[in-house]
């Protein structure tokens, strides 16, 4: 937050009336070429699925995918890989999860191929959401205590009731407790979609960790508690929820220079761009600079993705959860077709890959019992706060989740008689679905 003068909301605002979101350059061919992205490509079997996909209920639809539910024509289209790169899914994918999305982003389904009504940050959402609520905390008395893990949770014997009475936690190596007084509160973080990640370099492959601490903590809760939610449907399949994503630091302005004149776009307007025709499902963003404080102004940053880690590259024949900075850098400027440049823009980066073997698992098929409520019923002095617990037609992988999810916890808890605010309807407005279906046919 640059002004500590105005709220982190006015900035946003502020922000985003000089930086509207406008792509020109959504989906990219085999020939570093623009496709045309306004057209969707979807045929009649195509919409109708979309449309019975929104107005089915969760219940009808349980735990299927999203393969389940659209013919093969439909993954070959223009929509599918705007709205999947968009938003990360895969086929193999809970069908409920995209069927949310449809009716939450309702309003903007018509700008999918141009991200208009898109807000963004004007730094890494870190620095500009998160440090600054963290030092208003602070000023306000909140301690933090970093580099502890909590290992275990005793309950207080008894039924009905949910009380935690103790907290089992490793500190400098050391294994240690808080045992919980009247009054008391502890909110969990139960799975986290960053948990066991893992950073590679220019000449070294990100690892491979199958293990979340977090999910961890929340197996031995479930086992012990009922009412606490399946954590194994989450955390078990890592096949299906990992991907490897990138960040790269450019050390002048080449590649960003050549990215703006190809795509036609002013960095930090446009979006993201994806190679459909990609072995590894890439895409990546250049984001309005600079993307961190104190960046210098000769020093740049883009950020990237691949869906298909375990899949060859298609000039890097080698997985992209196997490869390096260097080698995934080689790949996309192949795509780009910048192989003349390729020499100078590699020797003037450090590109860091990220392996993340839980980024999707919010998304995998699952019963509504699978996620527990923010404050589960019997509960007298805990919640959850993540992606992971139950709020009804709200979207997982945003901030908004996570933070209503913490309202919804910290206002139960304390009894604050204060309202939350409301997920808008936008699937019930007659005018936005008019405006969604009408796209369809573009």
């Amino acid at each position: 937050m640059k002004n500590p003068q105005i709220t982190v909301f006015d900035e946003l605002v502020a922000f985003n009336k000089d930086y509207s979101t406008r792509s020109k350059s959504r989906l990219v061919d085999n020939n570093g070429q623009i496709m045309d992205f306004y057209k969707n490509g979807l045929n009649s079997e195509d919409r109708r699925a979309l449309i019975m996909l929104s107005i089915k209920s969760e219940k009808a639809l349980g735990n299927k995918t999203i393969q389940d539910c659209f013919p093969p024509s439909f993954f070959k289209t223009n929509f599918w890989y705007l709205y999947s790169s968009m938003f990360s899914f895969e086929t193999w994918h809970s069908a409920i999860e995209m069927k949310r999305y449809m009716n939450r982003f309702m309003h903007l389904c018509g700008n999918l191929n141009t991200l208009e009504g898109i807000h963004r940050s004007s730094l890494n959402q870190y620095e500009s959401f998160v440090l600054p609520i963290q030092k208003w905390l602070m000023d306000r008395g909140v301690h933090y205590t970093n580099r502890v893990r909590v290992v275990d949770v005793d309950f207080a014997p008894g039924r009905g009731e949910k009380t935690v009475e103790r907290l089992h936690y490793i500190e400098n190596g050391q294994q240690k407790e808080i045992v919980l007084r009247k009054g008391d509160l502890v909110i969990f973080t139960n799975g986290s979609m960053t948990d066991s990640s893992s950073i590679g370099s220019m000449s070294r492959a990100p690892e491979l960790r199958t293990t979340g601490t977090s999910f961890e903590l929340w197996k031995k809760m479930a086992a012990k508690m009922s009412g606490l939610g399946n954590p194994s449907v989450f955390a078990d399949n890592v096949q299906k929820t990992k991907w490897v994503s990138f960040t790269c630091t450019c050390k002048d302005t080449t590649f960003f220079d050549i990215e703006e004149k190809r795509s036609g776009t002013k960095v930090g307007t446009g979006g993201l761009v994806t190679l459909p025709y990609s072995g590894w499902g890439l895409s990546f963003v250049c984001a309005r600079q600079p993307h961190f404080a104190n960046q210098p102004d000769n020093v740049k940053v883009f950020w990237g993705y691949g869906l298909f880690p375990e899949k060859l590259g298609d000039y890097v024949k080698k997985p992209m959860e196997q490869c390096s900075g260097e080698e995934i850098l080689t790949e996309l400027f192949s795509h780009l077709k910048l192989q003349d440049k390729m020499p100078q823009l590699i020797s003037s980066s450090i590109n860091l890959p990220c392996m993340m073997p839980f980024i999707t698992s919010q998304f995998m098929p699952r019963q509504i019992s699978d996620r527990p409520a923010p404050v589960p019923p019997g509960s007298t002095n805990f919640g959850f706060a993540s992606q992971y617990c139950e709020i009804p037609n709200d979207v997982v992988f945003t901030v908004e989740y996570s933070v209503r999810a913490a309202q919804i916890a910290v206002f139960t808890l304390l009894k604050i008689d204060k309202p939350i605010p409301q997920i808008h309807p936008y699937w019930k407005n007659p005018k936005f679905i008019y405006r969604a279906i009408k796209s369809f046919y573009r």
